[in-house]
């Protein structure tokens, strides 16, 4: 009777009107307030409209009316990972799990939460148990050779991924990581030719751009890499890679100054939009007070070290940073002071 009534609620979820699916299972609720199943769809409503926090306390309602229907730990899980409150939904998976122990999916969340907590052992275990449930669930290689790759396991992490291929040679993940476990090998042009190969079907990626990019410039090829840089930027303005970009100037036969202060000026723009740098996706992020030390003397009046020094003078006009100059002693020289 209840899967009866919810026919019409199914058909707008899987047709993606959630405000249609929202009327529809209000409806039903105004008739059935404590229907455990319909509280659950209602939650499901919630989550869809990323309404997190509501959301789980109504999957949390639902699980008080009947503590059977695992849906509701495995959706609170969900709704918890996109809080980024990875503990909570570790618990709640964990508890999913032990009731029901063929959802590869949930298996892989796991993964990811202990993969992102630093437990590479547990995730290890979570992926290959995806692995053994599902042999196609291409997902899991991926992520279990990204943990071996965190594991300095290069040579097995090329082994999953290897295999994940054959699943699915166009799985864009894959292949990126397939890259990066060569480039770890010192294998950059093997990695350049998978990425270009992966660009061509996914013109417009601009993760691909950014990786080729970057691996020709650390064969010594810059302006090649600048070029697909450049790409990659305009797809996504991505603060780390153009702060990558400006140092990678410094490897160029000729400094290009008309294009490296205008690339300053789109960082300094970006820095703008945010007050504070946050570490955001595992990118660096600066503190409140740089100390740079240079070897030897010549190298102050070195043109880098002015280049270096005009990098960090924009950056610390956004962040308020300190500089200190420093060279083979303790106190700083009439030079280093001569730049504050």
């Amino acid at each position: 009777m209840q899967n009866k009534d919810l026919i019409n609620f199914y058909k707008f979820i899987q047709a993606n009107q959630i405000n249609e699916a929202n009327n529809e299972i209000n409806k039903l609720l105004q008739m059935e307030p404590n229907n455990f199943l319909f509280l659950h769809c209602y939650a499901f409503v919630l989550f869809q409209q990323n309404n997190f926090l509501e959301a789980i306390k109504v999957f949390k309602k639902s699980i008080a009316l009947n503590e059977e229907f695992l849906d509701n730990y495995f959706n609170i899980s969900l709704c918890l990972i996109h809080l980024r409150m990875k503990d909570e939904a570790i618990f709640y998976l964990k508890k999913y799990i032990d009731y029901k122990q063929d959802n590869c999916d949930a298996y892989n969340n796991l993964g990811l939460l202990y993969h992102e907590n630093n437990q590479l052992e547990e995730a290890t275990i979570c992926f290959n148990k995806c692995i053994s449930i599902n042999l196609n669930y291409v997902k899991a290689y991926n992520n279990l050779g990204a943990t071996l790759f965190k594991k300095d396991l290069i040579d097995e992490a090329i082994h999953v991924i290897e295999i994940g291929l054959k699943i699915d040679p166009s799985f864009i993940d894959l292949n990126l990581n397939l890259a990066r476990c060569l480039t770890r090998k010192g294998y950059y042009l093997k990695a350049i030719k998978i990425l270009k190969n992966l660009l061509k079907n996914n013109p417009n990626n601009h993760n691909i751009l950014a990786l080729i990019g970057d691996y020709h410039i650390k064969v010594g090829k810059i302006l090649e890499g600048f070029y697909f840089i450049d790409e990659s930027l305009k797809i996504y303005e991505d603060q780390t890679l153009y702060e990558s970009k400006l140092l990678s100037y410094f490897y160029k036969e000729y400094l290009d100054l008309d294009n490296y202060y205008k690339d300053i000026d789109k960082l300094k723009k970006i820095y703008s939009k945010n007050s504070i740098v946050r570490n955001q996706n595992n990118h660096f992020s600066f503190d409140k007070q740089i100390r740079i030390g240079f070897i030897s003397a010549d190298f102050r009046e070195h043109a880098v070290s002015y280049q270096v020094f005009d990098v960090i003078k924009n950056l610390s006009e956004n962040l308020e940073l300190k500089l200190y100059f420093y060279f083979n002693k303790l106190e700083e020289d009439e030079i280093s002071k001569s730049y504050k």
